[in-house]
């Protein structure tokens, strides 16, 4: 299958190249200095199987030229510049565009661009991090990926063919909003609360307060969609029933035994993606896609959110440059008392 890669981070690489190394013809699309270092030192991923894969000739391209047309583009890049790469996308390049990007609303954005029928969403519950430009590395390779149809019924069989046969475990899902709701809930797990502390999700789980604050934004995310009728459903390496049920019933003493060294064996040694974007200080992060949908629908089913409104408030604060973020950095203190009772 001829497959357009958008964006190279670690999800575009991991992706990207381990369909590459399972026989499909793949293409890089990316900005010249990306380019020209994937041409230069090609692609290694490390983990999906026993031996390192090496993709030394990668086809690495900064513009598509008229008339190339690829059977999938997958969509990997971060949720902020969504509208931006799709109004620079011509729709005629690609027949299907596959999105694994975090979040709520990316699916929609696409549809309203190229029709329901052509895309795909996907969720990906691998944590991969990203030692270097141009080298991946999957932590849990027991871990995986769900897909599912936006236009319900839209048969993509051969889209979960060709990923199976890359070595990728993959689940197929009919709804792709129960499907990126439940990814929404692992996702926004020691987090936000990680970004606006400076803290590692080992430290989260140390305090009982905080594993409090992490019990209440799942609690509240699960209680909108449900108020939306969406039906969770378990991801890959992801039971999310499981955990539904363990945050709803277990205190925040009980969860900080059971699920401490659940969590760092799934985040591996990968800092949350919120801790790198607010790291990298370019004032953007994915959070208003993450917490902030929870905020967003709660306010449309009649749900309260507090906790998600005041870690979307408060981490948005911080990388706009609003709040300081030495008030906050190692200061749990600060972010309960900007909960209050809660």
């Amino acid at each position: 299958m001829k497959i357009l890669i958008i964006g190279t981070g670690a999800i575009g690489t991991f992706v990207g190249g381990t369909l590459s190394h399972g026989g499909n013809d793949v293409t890089f699309l990316d900005m010249e200095p990306v380019v020209e270092r994937i041409k230069k030192e090609g692609l290694q991923l490390e983990g999906i199987t026993k031996d390192e894969i090496i993709l030394k000739n990668a086809n690495a391209v900064s513009r598509l030229k008229e008339g190339d047309l690829f059977d999938l583009a997958i969509l990997s890049v971060k949720a902020y510049d969504t509208l931006s790469v799709v109004s620079s996308l011509p729709g005629e390049n690609f027949k299907r565009i596959l999105t694994f990007q975090n979040g709520i609303g990316n699916e929609e954005t696409l549809a309203e661009k190229f029709g329901s029928e052509k895309v795909i969403a996907g969720s990906i519950t691998y944590p991969v991090s990203y030692p270097r430009p141009g080298v991946v590395k999957i932590e849990n390779p027991k871990a995986g990926m769900g897909i599912s149809p936006v236009k319900p019924d839209e048969n993509i069989n051969d889209i979960l063919d060709i990923l199976t046969k890359s070595s990728l475990n993959v689940k197929l899902f009919n709804c792709y909003k129960g499907m990126k709701w439940s990814k929404l809930l692992l996702n926004i797990v020691c987090n936000a609360s990680c970004a606006i502390l400076g803290m590692t999700p080992g430290e989260i789980f140390n305090d009982r307060k905080l594993v409090k604050i992490e019990r209440e934004q799942f609690n509240e995310g699960v209680r909108v969609a449900d108020a939306m009728g969406l039906e969770l459903v378990d991801l890959p390496g992801y039971p999310v029933h499981l955990l539904k049920n363990v945050y709803q019933i277990a205190p925040p003493s009980l969860l900080k035994f059971l699920l401490k060294g659940k969590m760092q064996k799934a985040r591996g040694d990968k800092k949350p993606s919120l801790l790198i974007e607010a790291e990298r200080g370019t004032g953007k992060t994915e959070v208003g896609w993450l917490n902030g949908k929870i905020v967003e629908y709660g306010e449309k089913t009649g749900v309260s959110t507090p906790v998600n409104m005041v870690l979307n408030r408060v981490l948005t604060g911080i990388t706009r440059g609003e709040i300081l973020k030495e008030d906050f950095y190692k200061k749990p203190s600060a972010l309960l008392n900007r909960l209050g009772h809660f």
